[in-house]
């Protein structure tokens, strides 16, 4: 049994934010998007999400922890929320901070079900 995770996805590329919303919603989850920093900050300043997911693409000049911060900082409702990064590639180098959770990028259904075990083990350690 899944839990319904409500997510928002920070992914740069409509072809992407199409691919993951037809996986996503074909498994009844809660999910919204986000292409940017700013759109970000405007969906987390309206609505608690059980998990962030931010694409590698995403065009930031800073490390994954001090945008976790940032997001946390600036966010009311979502300050506790767990950021996790998508990763297109298994080759790229991993973040070191242990703050900065990360995931192969979904790109098929399993691959989706794989990633909704990894957010409730995450869930449950946090808890």
């Amino acid at each position: 049994m899944w839990h319904r995770f409500n997510l928002l996805v920070i992914e740069p590329t409509l072809e992407g934010r199409i691919v993951l919303r037809s996986h996503l919603e074909k498994l009844n989850y809660s999910v919204d998007f986000a292409w940017d920093i700013e759109s970000t900050l405007t969906q987390t300043d309206t609505k608690f999400y059980d998990f962030i997911l931010i694409d590698e693409k995403l065009d930031t000049q800073i490390s994954c922890s001090k945008l976790i911060d940032s997001l946390h900082r600036k966010s009311k409702l979502n300050q506790e929320t767990p950021i996790v990064f998508l990763y297109s590639s298994s080759n790229l180098e991993q973040p070191k901070s242990e703050q900065c959770h990360s995931f192969r990028r979904p790109v098929t259904g399993n691959d989706v079900l794989e990633l909704m075990e990894f957010l409730l083990k995450l869930k449950l350690l946090s808890a």
